[in-house]
């Protein structure tokens, strides 16, 4: 963790403490602001969540941590005496601020009750070897799709593509996906294994460069593929994966938690 343009006061406070001075553990007051205290346990805190975002626990990490807790406090204190939190607008900024931390608080708390271990990452990494050797999924596609609500749609989208008109263009002007669209339609790398069966077979059948003539039915809207790039597909070591797809396991899990929480609440206009 790095700060910059921090006054020359926050520099020298920061310099008086050595490492040294709040290296032990406890929770005693490491550095005073302005008559406010910073405590040990504050360090510690803030070192595990840097830690946990695979920062490494060292002596740089621990003087940038109290650098930054001391401008912290400063700052909240000038906050305090301009009366800044109080104001309308500022305000609901610190509501937002204050829900997005608890649900970042919520999520961590799903994740200790669900955890994924290595062993799940490793059976993750084994259905994607399963998966490599099965023919379909010689190559992965590089592909963009837009999703519209009827067939008829769909087949004005894929002459408008055949007549020249950017793809891209249609994506944002057309697709349902408003995410997607505004990308383009541009999905990630695929493997067909890992897609609906009607798009994985698609993107078999379709050339590079070229737009799928056939409109995909599906349960969210008609699909409509191009497929922009395609390449052989080799696994990669699982050392060299296993922290993306762990990390891709957590926003599955995350994802699930939502889901779960939704469909329990009771939701109504107005």
């Amino acid at each position: 963790m790095k700060l910059r343009n921090i006054a020359l006061a926050l520099v020298a406070v920061s310099s008086l403490y050595s490492i040294n001075s709040y290296s032990q553990s406890g929770s005693q007051a490491v550095v005073t602001v302005n008559g406010t205290k910073i405590y040990q346990r504050q360090v510690d805190e803030m070192v595990k969540a840097e830690v946990a975002r695979g920062a490494t626990d060292n002596a740089q990490l621990r003087q940038g941590v109290l650098e930054d807790l001391v401008f912290r406090e400063a700052v909240m204190q000038d906050v305090k005496k301009k009366g800044l939190a109080t104001q309308p607008d500022n305000e609901f900024r610190i509501r937002m601020a204050q829900q997005t931390a608890i649900v970042d608080i919520w999520f961590a708390q799903y994740m200790k009750s669900h955890p994924i271990s290595e062993a799940d990452v490793k059976g993750e990494y084994d259905k994607l070897v399963a998966l490599s050797k099965e023919p379909k999924n010689a190559n992965e596609y590089l592909f963009s799709d837009i999703v519209v609500g009827t067939e008829a749609e769909a087949k004005e989208v894929i002459a408008s593509a055949n007549m020249g008109t950017d793809f891209a263009t249609l994506a944002k002007e057309k697709s349902l996906d408003k995410q997607g669209g505004a990308q383009g339609g541009q999905m990630n790398w695929s493997l067909p294994g890992k897609l609906l069966p009607a798009i994985g077979d698609a993107l078999l059948t379709t050339g590079k460069g070229k737009v799928d003539s056939t409109p995909i039915k599906t349960d969210y809207g008609w699909v409509v593929l191009k497929v922009n790039d395609i390449r052989p597909f080799k696994v990669p070591p699982y050392d060299e994966v296993k922290q993306g797809i762990a990390s891709m396991m957590v926003q599955a899990e995350k994802q699930k938690a939502i889901q779960q929480l939704m469909s329990t609440a009771k939701i109504t206009k107005g």
